[in-house]
């Protein structure tokens, strides 16, 4: 049991110096045995970046609602501010923040894969 756990924890730092190595942004990424099960280990990432100027200061400004979430599956976040949606690379220093307006107020946002034949050429 001593020898699995040991094993456990090698591996453990063999995969975080793993990630630290190939990773080329500033973002800290780390790995922890899994507490629900010893032979599966945890990954996670952290980046630390700032809301874009535009995207706080119409949030600041909302009326009636303001909403934010991340979209891990492309690296972006978003921030609604009534109906307004703003979306931008978290990664980026000072990111190109696209606005999307919509008709009403919006609460989330989501990925989704698009509908057969949307985009085939």
């Amino acid at each position: 049991m001593a020898g699995d756990l040991a094993a456990q924890e090698d591996g453990v730092a063999l995969i975080q110096r793993t990630l630290v190595d190939l990773s080329q942004e500033e973002d800290r990424r780390t790995a922890r045995p899994a507490q629900w099960d010893p032979n599966l280990v945890e990954l996670s990432a952290t980046v630390r970046t700032r809301i874009p100027p535009l995207v706080e200061e119409r949030c600041n400004a909302a009326r009636h609602r303001t909403n934010c979430g991340l979209i891990g599956e492309v690296r972006h976040a978003w921030a609604s501010a009534d109906d307004l949606l703003h979306i931008w690379d978290y990664h980026q220093d000072d990111p190109q923040v696209m606005v999307v307006p919509a008709d009403s107020a919006i609460v989330s946002v989501a990925v989704c894969p698009p509908r057969p034949g949307i985009f085939d050429l």
